[in-house]
C-alpha cells in the first residue's frame, strides 16, 4: 500500500517543524505472481469489482508462472474456484500449495491426474524424475538438501516432457523404478523417498541409511539424508547417520539421491534406526511407518491433499476438512493460449463465510489516506524539499519496520530468591507437577503491553482427562511484557476459579493464541504441555566395570651410536601407556541380585536411579549414599540396617537429570562409556545420574554424611570414596513409598585393581630398550593394590641378567596412598665370578656383561608383567688426572662440595660483570666436581644437595639474564632439578627448599596459578618448616593482585555518571572484594601462627590493609591496633603506617554509617583525629607522619581541633586559677 501524498502541518508558528500523523491497519488479503501482464495485475483476480484478471507475460513456454493470494490470515480453507480464460486459455499443467509463513510449501494438489500418482497420505512414497529441464542437478555444497534438488522434484516435474513417478511402499525402497524403461541407462535420475513416524516420548534415536551411495567417483554428494528436514550433525561420521533428541510426536525422514538411470536400478537401499536393548542397529520396521498404527489425535496433523477438479471455465478445489492456510498459490508449467490467465479466485472457509472476492478493491485502497501494513513491512517516508540551501539535497527519505514479537508460554515453579535487592522471582521449565503445586504458566509477548498498568492476557487450560478453563494471566510489573498466571492442579473437585481437576499421572496442556508475531505473521497457538508426577516405585541400576589387556605396543628401537644420560631434566611429562581397557555395561534392577559387580581404583563409580516422579525439572536432584565393608566392620556399636550414614567415611552424593561423566584412571582406555540403555533424555525419563571415583587415601574417621558433617568445610571432604583393593562398596537410596514410609535400595560392587610395570628413561616418558653399563634404569609400577598403609609403602619387581645375576629390587611409594612406585639402579659391569648373594643394587649397580639382556619382571596377580633391556657392547673409557688426597670420604665430599659453590659464586660474579666465557667454565667445573661426588657417593642428601645447587643456579643465571627469550630454558632447567628433589628425595633436608624454590621459579615465570599450587603443597607437606611464613606471605599477595587488578580496571571508571560504567564498577568491585579478604585472612594467620618471625609486624598490617580495600572496617581498624600496640615490630615503618591506616579506616568507617548515628561517627572521627596526632608525636620525622599532618589540616577536623583548643584554654587558665 501507498499513500501517493500527505498533507504536513506545523507546529506552531514560525517553528519550521512539520508534521503528519497517518492511520494504519491490518491488511486485506492480497494476490501476488511470479509476473504480470501490463495492466494485468494479480488483485483483479481477487476483487469484487469485473476485471480482466491477472495475465502472465507473453514469451518463454518453459518458464514456471505464479500466482498466488496471501489471506494475512490463518484460515480454515474449504471451497476455491479458479477461473481461467476461457476456451483456449484454460491451464493444463500446475501445483497447488498452501503455506503458513511464505517459506515452506505444502503440497495439496498436482494437476493433471498423469502428474499426481499416488498423492500423498502420510504413508511411505517414493517419488523419481527424469528428464528433468535437461539440466544436470547442482552438487550440494553441505549436508543440507539443495534447493534445485527440490524444485527439480516438486515443480519442474510437472513439466510434459518430464517423466515423473511415485508409488507407495512399505519402506524404504526404490518401488518400481528398476522397470521403467525408454530410456538410457546414464539417464541423470533423482529420487525422492519420505515417510512419517511417530515418536511417543522424547529420546536419543539414531538412524543410518545403508545400499545408496555417499559419494561419486569425483568425490561429489549423492545422497542427502533429512529429518525435519535437518541433516546430520557436522560432527557426525557419515552424512547418513542421524542422531539426535526427537520430541514426542509426529517426525518426517526423506532420503534423496540422484544417479545414473542404470546404477540406479541396482541399488537396494534400507533404512535402519536403533531398538532399546540392542547395540547394533536394525531395519526398520514397516509398521513405523504405518499411519494406522499412530494414535488417533497424531493422525489428525498429517497434512491433507486437496481434490482439483476441471469445469467448463476452470477449476474448483475442495481442501481437506483439517488444513489451515495463510498462503495459497498456484505454480503454473503449462497452459492454452499465448500466455497464462487466472480471471477470478474465490475462496470460502469451513463456516461457509466467504474470504475472497475481497470486500475492498485494491485500487480504492491504495488511493485512500489509511496505510493497510504487515508484520515485517517496511515503511517509508519520502520527503522532497521546495527550497533547498544545499543544492542536490532536496530528497530526503527515513523507514522503519512493522515488527511484533513472537511469544513464548513455558510452565515453571514460582521459586524467589534473596538477593543485594531484594526478593526475586526465578523461573525454571518444568516437565512435571504434584497436585496443589502452584504451576506459573509464563507468557512472554510484549505485544500486549499496551497500556501503562500492567495488562492481562487469556489462555486455556486443557488436560488429558478432559478438563478445560479459560485464565488470566497478569503482567509481573508495568511494561515487563512477562504474564504469569497460577494454576492449581487437584485431585479432588476445584474449590477456587484457579484449580483444576486432572488424573493421576495426566497431562495439562496451556494454550495461548498469539495474534501479533513475525513467525509465521498471523494469529498462532503456543502451547506447553507438563504431567502429573504419579508415584512409581524407584529403580536403582548400576554400572559393571571390566577390564580386559590390550595388545602390547612395542617400543621403539633406540639409537645405539652413542651413549644417553637417563638421569634427565624432567623437562617433559610422565607417559602412562594405556594397557588395559575399561568397559562400563549397564546392569539394571531386576539382574543385580545376581550380577557380580566390579568397580576399578582411581574410576568413576556409575549408578543410576529411575525416580520420574521426583524429576519435576532440569535442577531436582536426590540424594544417595555409598561406604565400604571394612569401615562397617570398623564401626562401633550396633548399625542401622539396611544402610547406616554415620559409618566413617561415608559420603553423601547428588544425583542429577544430566549424563554424569567418567573418570579413567592412568594406564586405562575407555572403551564402552557408562550409557543408560534407553535413549530417552534424563528429564523425560526421571533418571537421576551419581558418579563418584574410588580413590587411596587414609581410612576416615568420621561420616560425611550425617548432620554434623554439613558444617564441614568442602576441603574437608575427599573427592572421592576412599577403598583399598578388595573392598565391597555399598550403595544405598532411601525413598517414600506411597504410604510414605521410608525404605532402601541397596547394592554392592568389589573394588579392583591392576598393576602396570615400566622400564623407563629418567623422564619416564620413553621405554628404555638399550643402555651402557654406567647408566641408570628407571623402573615403574603402578599398582593401587600395594598401598595398603598410612605411610609409603614398598614392592618389589624380580632383576634378571642372561649371565646369571638376579635379585629382588624394591620400589617406594613416591607419596602416600600414590600407588606409584618407582626404583632407580645403575648398571655395573660384573666381576669374574658373581656373588651368590648380589650385594644391594640400589647402591652397589646391578651387574651385567656386555651384551646382557637385563629381565625386569613384575608378577600380578592376573599376569608376570616383564621388560627387557638390552646392555650395549662396549661404553667410551676416558681418563682424567686426580691430584686431591683426603682423609676419608667424607670430607672428600664435603670438599668437593664447598669448592662446586665457590666455583658457582665466581660465576655468578663474572656474568654480572658480562664475562660471559668465564662465567661458563666456572659454571662447567663446578658441576664436575658435583658429578664427581654423587658418582661415588649414592646418599640421598647428597645427590639432593647437588640437584639443589644446581638449580639455584640455573634461578639465579635467569634472574640476571636480560633476554627474555633466554630466562625461559633456564627457569625450565631450574624447575627440572627442583622438583626431581621433592619426586626423588623428598626426605631429604633440601626437600622442602627444592618445594618453595619450585613455586618461587613459577612466581618468577608469570605462571602464578601453579606457584600457588606449589606453596600449597609445600605448606601440605611440610607444615612446620622454617620457610612457612615466607610462604604464607607470597599466598596473601597473591590474593592481593588479583583484587587490585579488579580495583584497577574499576578506578578509572568511578567518576563516569552513565549506567554503564556504573554497572562495570559494581561488578569489578564484587570480583576484587573475596580477592582482598583471601589475602586479609592469609596475612592474618601468618600473624597469628608466627607471632616471632619477622614477617608478623608486615602481615597483620598487610591483613588490616586489605580489610580496608574490601570495605570491612571493623576488622581492619582491630588489625591495625594489633600492630601498633605491638612495639616489638618496627616503629617507624611497621607501627606508624598502622596508627595512619588505622585513622584513614575510622574516617571511611564513619563516612558508611548512617546518617542519624551521630555518636557513632563521632566517636570514629575523634578516633582519626588521635591516631594523627599520635603518629605526628610518636613518629615525628616518617613519612606517615607527613601524610598525618595532611590529613589533620582537613576542614572535617576544624570543629573537632577548635573543642581541643578551648578544652587546653581552659586547663591552662584552671591552673593559674589553682596557683
Amino acid at each position: 500500500d501507498e499513500i501517493r501524498r500527505l498533507k504536513l502541518t506545523e507546529t506552531g508558528p514560525f517553528t519550521g517543524e512539520f508534521q503528519a500523523i497517518v492511520p494504519t491497519s491490518g491488511a486485506q488479503a492480497l494476490a501476488f505472481a511470479s509476473e504480470s501482464a501490463p495492466g494485468r495485475d494479480p488483485n483483479m483476480a481477487i476483487s469484487s469489482k469485473d476485471y480482466p484478471g491477472w495475465q502472465g507475460e507473453v514469451g518463454d513456454r518453459n518458464k514456471m508462472r505464479i500466482f498466488g493470494v496471501d489471506m494475512n490470515d490463518n484460515v480454515p480453507v474449504d471451497k476455491m474456484s479458479l477461473t481461467t480464460g476461457g476456451a483456449g486459455q484454460s491451464l493444463t499443467h500446475f501445483i497447488l500449495q498452501t503455506s503458513m509463513n511464505g517459506k515452506e510449501w505444502t503440497t495439496r494438489s498436482r494437476f493433471p491426474e498423469t502428474k499426481n500418482p499416488a498423492p500423498w497420505d502420510g504413508r511411505p512414497r517414493v517419488s523419481y524424475s527424469l528428464r528433468t529441464n535437461a539440466v544436470s542437478h547442482s552438487i550440494p555444497k553441505d549436508r543440507f538438501l539443495p534447493d534445485d534438488w527440490r524444485e527439480a522434484m516438486e515443480l519442474s516435474s510437472l513439466r510434459a516432457k518430464s517423466t515423473y513417478g511415485a508409488e507407495i511402499v512399505p519402506n524404504l525402497s526404490l518401488g518400481k523404478l528398476s522397470q521403467v524403461g525408454g530410456f538410457h541407462p546414464n539417464e541423470r535420475t533423482l529420487v525422492k523417498f519420505r515417510a512419517m513416524f511417530y515418536q511417543p516420548a522424547a529420546a536419543i534415536r539414531r538412524f543410518r541409511v545403508d545400499g545408496l551411495p555417499v559419494l561419486d567417483a569425483k568425490e561429489n554428494t549423492r545422497t542427502i539424508f533429512l529429518i525435519d528436514g535437518k541433516p546430520a550433525d557436522e560432527e557426525a561420521k557419515s552424512p547418513l547417520t542421524i542422531e539426535r533428541e526427537f520430541s514426542p510426536g509426529l517426525h518426517e525422514i526423506e532420503i534423496w539421491t540422484t544417479e545414473s538411470l542404470g546404477e540406479m536400478k541396482k541399488r537396494k537401499p534400507s533404512l535402519l534406526c536403533d531398538v532399546a536393548g540392542k547395540d547394533e542397529l536394525v531395519p526398520c520396521p514397516d509398521a513405523m511407518f504405518d499411519p494406522s498404527k499412530f494414535p488417533e489425535g497424531v493422525r489428525q496433523l498429517i497434512e491433507q491433499q486437496a481434490t482439483v477438479t476441471k469445469t467448463d471455465n476452470g477449476f474448483d478445489v475442495a481442501f481437506g476438512d483439517r488444513t489451515q492456510a495463510r498462503l495459497a498459490r498456484v505454480v503454473i508449467a503449462g497452459y492454452e493460449g499465448v500466455a497464462p490467465v487466472i480471471k477470478k479466485v474465490t475462496l470460502s472457509d469451513r463456516t461457509g463465510k466467504a474470504l475472497l472476492p475481497v470486500q475492498q478493491d485494491y485500487q480504492a485502497l491504495r488511493a485512500n489516506t489509511e496505510l493497510e501494513v504487515l508484520p515485517g513491512d517496511q515503511i517509508i517516508a519520502r520527503y522532497e524539499d521546495p527550497v533547498s540551501a544545499t543544492p542536490k539535497r532536496n530528497k530526503h527519505q527515513k523507514g522503519l519496520t512493522v515488527a511484533f514479537n513472537n511469544a513464548e508460554i513455558s510452565a515453571s515453579f514460582l521459586n524467589y530468591e534473596t538477593t543485594t535487592e531484594g526478593r526475586v522471582l526465578v523461573l525454571e521449565p518444568i516437565r512435571r507437577f504434584r497436585f496443589d503445586d502452584a504451576v506459573a504458566i509464563v507468557i512472554e509477548d510484549p505485544d500486549m503491553d499496551g497500556s501503562p498498568k500492567r495488562d492481562t492476557v487469556e489462555f486455556k487450560i486443557t488436560t488429558s482427562s478432559g478438563g478445560e478453563a479459560t485464565v488470566k494471566a497478569l503482567e509481573t510489573e508495568e511494561h515487563s511484557g512477562r504474564f504469569i498466571g497460577k494454576i492449581f492442579p487437584v485431585d479432588g473437585e476445584p474449590s477456587r476459579a484457579s484449580e483444576i481437576k486432572m488424573i493421576k499421572g495426566g497431562t495439562l496442556t496451556a494454550v495461548y493464541r498469539d495474534h501479533e508475531n513475525l513467525n509465521p505473521g498471523i494469529p498462532t497457538d503456543r502451547k506447553v504441555t507438563i504431567s502429573h508426577a504419579h508415584y512409581a516405585t524407584p529403580a536403582l541400576a548400576a554400572y559393571n566395570m571390566a577390564s580386559k589387556k590390550l595388545s602390547p605396543v612395542e617400543p621403539e628401537e633406540e639409537s645405539t651410536a652413542k651413549p644417553k644420560t637417563r638421569s634427565g631434566s624432567r623437562r617433559l611429562p610422565e607417559v602412562v601407556q594405556e594397557r588395559r581397557s575399561l568397559d562400563y555395561s549397564y546392569v539394571p534392577e531386576e539382574n543385580l541380585a545376581d550380577a557380580e559387580l566390579q568397580g576399578v581404583i582411581g574410576a568413576s563409580l556409575r549408578f543410576d536411579v529411575v525416580v520420574p516422579h521426583l524429576a519435576l525439572a532440569s535442577s531436582s536432584e536426590i540424594r544417595a549414599y555409598i561406604q565400604t565393608d571394612a569401615a562397617r566392620k570398623a564401626a562401633k556399636g550396633t548399625l542401622k540396617q539396611p544402610f547406616d550414614v554415620s559409618v566413617p567415611g561415608t559420603m553423601k552424593l547428588t544425583g542429577a537429570l544430566k549424563d554424569q561423566s567418567a573418570v579413567v584412571p592412568v594406564g586405562y582406555q575407555l572403551n564402552d562409556s557408562p550409557q543408560a540403555p534407553t535413549n530417552q533424555p534424563p528429564l523425560e525419563e526421571g533418571r537421576f545420574g551419581f558418579s563418584i571415583p574410588l580413590i587411596l587415601g587414609d581410612p576416615p574417621a568420621i561420616s560425611y554424611a550425617n548432620k554434623a558433617a554439613e558444617a564441614l568445610p568442602a576441603s574437608a571432604i575427599p573427592e572421592g570414596l576412599i577403598v583399598k583393593t578388595g573392598d565391597i562398596v555399598h550403595l544405598g537410596y532411601p525413598y517414600k513409598d506411597a504410604e510414605g514410609k521410608v525404605n532402601w535400595k541397596t547394592t554392592q560392587l568389589k573394588v579392583t585393581s591392576h598393576g602396570f610395570l615400566n622400564v623407563m628413561d629418567g623422564n619416564y616418558n620413553t621405554t628404555l630398550t638399550r643402555a651402557f653399563v654406567g647408566e641408570k634404569v628407571h623402573v615403574r609400577v603402578i599398582d593401587p593394590g600395594l598401598d595398603t598403609s598410612a605411610a609409603r609403602d614398598s614392592g618389589s619387581v624380580t632383576l634378571k641378567s642372561t649371565s646369571g645375576a638376579s635379585t629382588e629390587y624394591e620400589l617406594r611409594e613416591t607419596e602416600p596412598h600414590s600407588g606409584v612406585f618407582k626404583g632407580v639402579f645403575a648398571i655395573s659391569y660384573a666381576d669374574d665370578k658373581l656373588p651368590s648373594e648380589l650385594p644391594p643394587v640400589a647402591l652397589n649397580g646391578f651387574p651385567v656383561r656386555y651384551g646382557d639382556d637385563i629381565s625386569v619382571s613384575y608378577k600380578t596377580p592376573e599376569e608376570v608383567q616383564a621388560y627387557k633391556v638390552n646392555v650395549n657392547k662396549g661404553a667410551d673409557g676416558m681418563i682424567e688426572p686426580f691430584s686431591k688426597r683426603f682423609t676419608g670420604d667424607e670430607m672428600a665430599v664435603q670438599t668437593s662440595f664447598v669448592l662446586a659453590e665457590c666455583f658457582f659464586e665466581l660465576a655468578k660474579k663474572h656474568r654480572e660483570m658480562d664475562q660471559e666465557s668465564l662465567a661458563r667454565r666456572e659454571m662447567a667445573h663446578a658441576q664436575k666436581l658435583l658429578a664427581e661426588a654423587i658418582a661415588t657417593h649414592r646418599d640421598d642428601e647428597l645427590r639432593a644437595h647437588a640437584e639443589y645447587l644446581l638449580g639455584n643456579l640455573s634461578q639465579e643465571y635467569a634472574d640476571l639474564s636480560k633476554n627474555e627469550e633466554a630466562k625461559l630454558p633456564m627457569y625450565q632447567d631450574a624447575l627440572a632439578r627442583f622438583m626431581k628433589i621433592t619426586t626423588d628425595y623428598p626426605d631429604t633436608e633440601f626437600a622442602p627448599k627444592a618445594q618453595f624454590k619450585t613455586a618461587l621459579v613459577y612466581e618468577k615465570m608469570g605462571e602464578i596459578d601453579n606457584a600457588v599450587e606449589e606453596y600449597v603443597k609445600l605448606a601440605y607437606k611440610y607444615p612446620d618448616d622454617e620457610l612457612i611464613p615466607e610462604v604464607m606471605s607470597r599466598l596473601g599477595g597473591y590474593f592481593q593482585k588479583k583484587g587490585l587488578a579488579f580495583k584497577k580496571q574499576a578506578d578509572p571508571l568511578r567518576e563516569n555518571e552513565d549506567e554503564q560504567s556504573k554497572s562495570e564498577v559494581i561488578r569489578l568491585d564484587k570480583l576484587s572484594y573475596p580477592q582482598f579478604l583471601n589475602a586479609a585472612m592469609v596475612f592474618t594467620k601468618l600473624q597469628e601462627r608466627f607471632p616471632e618471625d619477622k614477617l608478623a609486624g608486615l602481615a597483620g598490617l598487610r591483613a588490616s590493609q586489605n580489610f580496608m580495600r574490601a570495605h570491612q572496617y571493623e576488622p581492619a581498624i582491630k588489625g591495625f591496633e594489633i600492630v601498633y600496640d605491638n612495639e616489638k615490630y618496627d616503629g617507624r615503618e611497621i607501627r606508624s603506617q598502622a596508627m595512619y591506616w588505622c585513622g584513614l579506616s575510622n574516617e571511611r568507617y564513619a563516612g558508611i554509617m548512617s546518617e542519624g548515628n551521630y555518636r557513632g561517627r563521632g566517636d570514629a572521627m575523634n578516633n582519626a583525629y588521635k591516631l594523627y596526632r599520635r603518629v605526628t608525636f610518636d613518629f615525628p620525622d616518617s613519612k606517615w607522619a607527613k601524610y598525618a599532618r595532611g590529613r589533620l589540616s582537613d576542614p572535617v577536623f576544624e570543629r573537632i581541633i577548635q573543642i581541643e583548643k578551648e578544652a587546653r584554654e581552659r586547663m591552662i587558665e584552671a591552673l593559674k586559677d589553682s596557683r
